[in-house]
């Protein structure tokens, strides 16, 4: 299976071209111009210097989110343009999920933290998980100013009773000094993993295609692909009467 993914849920994006879990190439923005001005450029030089087009390319892959607004929805259209312009499928992968598996630090607890700017962030928890895979929690979205003591929280009991608990994502390196304070024994992957790695979306990609069988060129079109965003719902502060 040849794919070409596309991630452009954060700040960095990152664009694959994998063929039976093997990198053919990677390209990813500078952070200087949009994601909009980036990627077709990125997206033409990753078959470029692997010698392919997109007529070779078997599946088409993007994270749907959680992510930035915009970033989700210039990934998820220029995936959707390039599939249903070479009538190829379409899947979309969980951007949390996508970090987790690209951490091959083996872990009773992975914390999947993507900063989301404006003072908030996204994050999700697996438990007993070994190279990624694992139990994940339903996706959160909370402001900056408590997430590390809100999340650390949640992971503090695990990591005292001696569990291996690992961070990943841009959001775990953002805030890695409070984070070694809050929670005893923490480890980090690599800044490499953190921002997701090929392996980690290969085996994303043929993990959602190979549940699917045989009803996988159904289930995964164009027309379906979708963003998932999240919203701010899970910590509230209520104002003081008379406020």
């Amino acid at each position: 299976m040849r794919i070409l993914f596309i991630d452009t849920a954060a700040h960095l994006a990152k664009v694959f071209l994998i063929e039976d879990g093997k990198r053919l190439s990677q390209y990813e923005d500078d952070g200087e111009k949009t994601h909009a001005s980036n990627l077709p450029l990125c997206v033409s030089n990753a078959l470029e210097s692997a010698g392919k087009t997109l007529a070779d390319i078997d599946v088409f892959a993007v994270t749907n989110g959680p992510g930035s607004y915009t970033g989700l929805r210039i990934g998820i259209a220029y995936a959707k343009a390039l599939a249903y312009g070479n009538g190829k499928p379409l899947v979309c992968v969980n951007t949390l999920d996508y970090l987790a598996r690209s951490c091959t630090e083996k872990a009773d607890v992975l914390v999947s933290l993507l900063d989301a700017r404006n003072t908030l962030c996204f994050f999700s928890t697996y438990m007993c998980v070994r190279d990624g895979s694992g139990t994940r929690t339903v996706p959160f979205r909370v402001n900056a100013s408590d997430y590390c003591d809100f999340i650390c929280g949640i992971v503090k009991g695990a990591a005292e009773a001696g569990k291996r608990v690992v961070f990943t994502g841009d959001g775990a390196f953002k805030n890695r000094e409070k984070i070694e304070e809050l929670v005893p024994g923490a480890l980090f992957t690599s800044f490499g993993e953190a921002t997701g790695t090929a392996e980690g979306a290969f085996a994303l990609v043929s993990e959602k295609w190979e549940a699917a069988g045989e009803n996988a060129l159904q289930e995964f079109t164009a027309a379906k692909a979708a963003a998932e965003y999240c919203k701010p719902v899970h910590i509230t502060y209520k104002r003081m009467p008379g406020k």
